[in-house]
């Protein structure tokens, strides 16, 4: 007994020791996030916005009518001149926290901080490592051209990702020209390996739609010779190969942002996120897509807890919901613990108001490593689904892959999301996130595993350009479009509980050229496309529904 009792005081001794070694190892030569109290007594003004926000920013505000506010001033410059004095290195400041990444490399200037009047937090976020840096490279990137020469209607068919297109509706908005033009999408991610080089991403280069890239971790590396994940996300998006693969918007603008430092895994990733985020708000950039996510760290002293899916307490996750209060769209992958112990959603996709994206197969159904929601405050988590499970990508070294992740149905909705932007005018983020997550389906009926469901972009095109959705029944009334048509048309409208309907079309002499019987339809929105009409035939069509022994009929013109 005696001795036992000796082992555990021997064992508790030895802990704190380590203990204090491993604190006493953070005072020096680390990085901390140093919180400030106010920005009282600042030298800006909210009524003179153009002297620290973008043209750009200001403008994505107005038309979301978002007001300028506290958060939007940059740190007081007092503040900052206090660490500088205590002799701290500052690598960056957040207006949206009101704080300071700092390199610290002594004790007694940490300890001088931690008490200075003017600061109300200080964070470990990482030690500085010894590895050598890389120099980032300056790359000449071209100016943007006005137009491309793609054959639209190809763009939609290209073999590899005509299934993952057709799935969310996507291909009827390329078909018309709609590939994200004038939209600019942020990329977070760990590096964009050879991205510079490969032929799936040379029209993104040539064409001058690569506007910036930075490499925000403390390890410098250029970004075009660093990690590969974000090449694959990139392709998802941005690539294209002739009659094989299209991205989901090969027309937009990118910034290539590289927040993860592939030398750990700590805190400091997550402030990486948020500098990015605030200065792609500056750049007034209309989306942020990351595939990113943070659960546990290398150190689990600083591991989160489920308890924090709020929205509000994870760093990441307070940037993301900046973000999208900014006016900025923001996707995120759900992430992959669906079969693992922590099993739910990371951080940030736990922000609010943001999109969350799990991941689902070829047949619709969820795929086994997508995470689980809901939120801690019982939000409803991921909000929508795509492909991600053996999703066509582009490879570092340029070979057509498969690949599994919440990583790559995330960007595909973020670029979907790009060409939906641009097929509707004068739209904000709250509007596009609203009818992206209307259009889903399972719009009315969401769950903790695919949310609201997959989207139907082109459904929620029709809502940003305020075609009204009528009840079928109430108003003996559909939609068809488009009208007229070539190739196929849609027939869209709102039941009020699950039926089943016939759907007859003829020809203007009378003849029956289209019928289908017993197609089941389900409450809320429901949206049927006719494909296999006869190719020869063109004119005046009559469409007729029947539904609960009542015929509605609507003319539509092929052509």
């Amino acid at each position: 007994m005696v001795k036992n009792s000796f082992l555990l005081l021997f064992l508790c001794f030895f802990s704190f020791l380590l203990i204090n070694e491993n604190i006493s190892a953070q005072y020096s030569n680390s990085y901390y996030l140093v919180s400030f109290n106010n920005k009282n007594n600042s030298s800006y003004s909210l009524s003179n916005p153009s002297a620290y926000l973008s043209e750009k920013s200001i403008y994505r505000r107005l038309i979301a009518k978002i007001h300028i506010d506290s958060t939007d001033l940059p740190v007081n410059k007092r503040n900052l001149d206090s660490l500088l004095n205590y002799g701290a290195t500052i690598n960056y400041t957040s207006k949206w926290l009101n704080a300071a990444l700092v390199f610290i490399d002594d004790s007694t200037k940490l300890e001088a901080i931690y008490k200075s009047s003017v600061v109300n937090k200080v964070q470990f976020l990482a030690p500085r490592l010894t590895t050598k840096k890389s120099s980032t490279k300056q790359y000449k990137l071209k100016a943007r051209k006005s137009s491309d020469s793609f054959d639209y209607d190809n763009l939609a068919i290209a073999a590899e990702t005509y299934h993952r297109i057709r799935m969310i509706e996507l291909n009827q908005l390329i078909k018309i020209g709609n590939t994200g033009q004038d939209i600019q999408i942020a990329v977070f991610d760990n590096g964009f390996k050879n991205a510079n080089k490969l032929d799936a991403f040379s029209h993104l280069f040539n064409n001058g739609q690569i506007l910036g890239f930075k490499n925000f971790t403390t390890g410098g590396q250029d970004v075009f010779n660093s990690g590969t994940h974000g090449t694959y996300v990139l392709s998802t998006m941005g690539a294209y190969v002739e009659n094989l693969f299209t991205g989901s918007a090969i027309g937009a603008d990118y910034y290539l942002f590289q927040t993860e430092d592939n030398r750990y895994e700590l805190p400091i990733e997550e402030v990486n996120w948020l500098i990015a985020a605030e200065y792609a708000d500056s750049l007034g950039v209309n989306i942020i897509t990351s595939s990113l996510g943070y659960t546990t760290y290398d150190s689990a002293q600083y591991n989160h807890n489920q308890s924090e899916l709020d929205g509000k307490t994870a760093i990441v996750s307070k940037a993301a919901s900046f973000a999208s209060a900014k006016g900025i769209l923001v996707f995120n992958s759900a992430g992959n613990s669906g079969k693992k112990p922590w099993h739910k959603i990371s951080f940030p996709a736990d922000a609010r108001n943001i999109l969350a994206v799990g991941s689902i197969n070829k047949d619709y159904e969820t795929s086994s490593f997508s995470s689980f929601g809901y939120s801690a405050d019982g939000r409803i988590k991921p909000d929508i689904t795509a492909i991600g499970e053996k999703a066509a990508l582009i490879s570092y070294l340029g070979d057509l892959i498969r690949g599994n992740g919440t990583s790559f149905s995330n960007p595909f909705m973020a670029g979907a999301a790009a060409s939906l932007m641009s097929a509707t005018n004068n739209t904000n983020a709250k509007q596009i996130r609203n009818a992206i997550i209307q259009s889903s389906h399972q719009y009315l009926n969401p769950d903790s595993t695919q949310g609201y469901g997959i989207p139907n972009v082109y459904l929620a095109a029709l809502l940003l350009n305020n075609e009204t959705i009528p009840y079928i029944i109430d108003k003996q009334d559909f939609v068809v479009a488009p009208n007229p048509f070539q190739d196929e048309f849609h027939i869209l409208f709102n039941a009020t509980q699950n039926t089943k309907v016939d759907i007859e079309i003829f020809d203007i002499s009378g003849r029956l050229i289209y019928q289908k019987s017993s197609v089941q339809i389900s409450q809320g929105e429901n949206f049927y496309s006719i494909e296999d009409l006869h190719s020869s035939y063109q004119g005046l069509c009559f469409v007729s529904i029947i539904i609960e022994g009542n015929r509605i009929t609507k003319k539509i013109v092929k052509y």
